[in-house]
């Protein structure tokens, strides 16, 4: 890296502890290289952070006139976020995206920002990369989570993906927000019940899942005592569970089968088990499933809801056979 380089990088750093100082340093530097992108985006960068946003949006402009760039890109989305110009924001994130695929994720978070501000009938947005087909799933997608309809929302997502490969990274970046709310569908005995509450290493477990919902933070604990009880019930579930929030839905029924074969009524696995199934669209097994806790009135809240929705699924994929 060369000592203008090196200039450079340290100025950026300064933004955050001395954004003032980091100004003088970036205008010094433009005397001498007027049109150094990443010098003027560094300018537009120390201006937001003292709030001068309007000279900041021109510094951002001055740098796109001399090359399309992401950075600029991604600042001026997020100024027209700030001011309420969603269809703006939302085409700048996108066309940072295609310069810089490997940003996707972290772009699509402020994306999502959007998302979140946005009303839902205001959902009359256009994504320009994207076709229009695409675009409508997109919409509907928005809708549908904004109501709490994640499982829908999902398949919105999905739907917009495999009619448009362009807005794939966007799509994956948005669903794996919405795992988070698939994950937390995960039932397991209760803390309090006198077998996770009589032994300290499963209140230990139950903790960092049920009460900090950081199921991976578990693996290490949860391997080492299946090691010691291969066949502990509340072990297996909760080994299932964390699977299942490492996307590895496949894996995860092995571990709820493992507690099925060992207690054929032991409604926690068999409920988890038909949330990854049905996370794998294997709609007709998640129903089977769900049709063996009917009789169990302790699993009733549990299912109803996505029994109600398995239903339909399998009816309309018979329909349409």
């Amino acid at each position: 890296m060369t000592e203008k380089e090196n200039l450079i990088e340290d100025t950026y750093e300064q933004i955050y502890y001395d954004a003032e100082k980091a100004l003088e340093s970036f205008n010094e530097i433009l005397e001498l290289e007027p049109y150094n992108i990443s010098v003027i985006n560094g300018k537009g960068s120390a201006l937001m952070k003292l709030k001068q946003t309007t000279e900041a949006e021109k510094c951002f402009n001055k740098s796109m006139m001399i090359e399309e760039n992401t950075p600029a890109l991604i600042n001026l989305g997020i100024i027209y976020k700030n001011r309420g110009e969603y269809e703006k924001a939302l085409n700048n994130f996108d066309k940072a995206i295609l310069i810089k695929p490997e940003l996707s994720d972290m772009i699509t978070l402020f994306k999502k920002e959007v998302f979140d501000e946005i009303e839902l009938d205001d959902i009359n947005i256009t994504f320009e990369n994207f076709n229009e087909t695409a675009n409508d799933f997109i919409k509907e997608g928005i809708i549908n989570e904004k109501h709490g309809k994640y499982w829908d929302a999902l398949d919105s997502y999905e739907n917009a993906s495999n009619e448009d490969s362009l807005c794939t990274d966007a799509m994956n970046s948005l669903t794996k927000k919405l795992n988070v709310h698939f994950q937390n569908e995960l039932i397991y005995e209760d803390i309090e019940s006198r077998n996770i509450r009589n032994s300290f290493i499963k209140r230990k477990i139950a903790e960092i899942i049920i009460n900090e919902q950081r199921p991976r933070k578990a693996t290490r604990l949860v391997d080492k005592a299946l090691s010691e009880n291969p066949d502990d019930l509340i072990f297996l579930n909760f080994k299932g569970a964390i699977e299942f929030c490492s996307e590895n839905y496949t894996e995860s029924i092995v571990y709820f089968d493992k507690c099925i074969d060992l207690d054929s009524k032991y409604y926690y696995a068999i409920f988890n088990k038909s949330i990854a199934l049905r996370r794998l669209k294997k709609y007709k097994e998640a129903l089977e499933s769900l049709n063996c806790l009917v009789e169990i009135p302790e699993a009733y809240n549990h299912i109803k809801y996505h029994r109600s929705a398995l239903l339909k699924k399998v009816r309309s994929d018979s329909s349409s056979k």
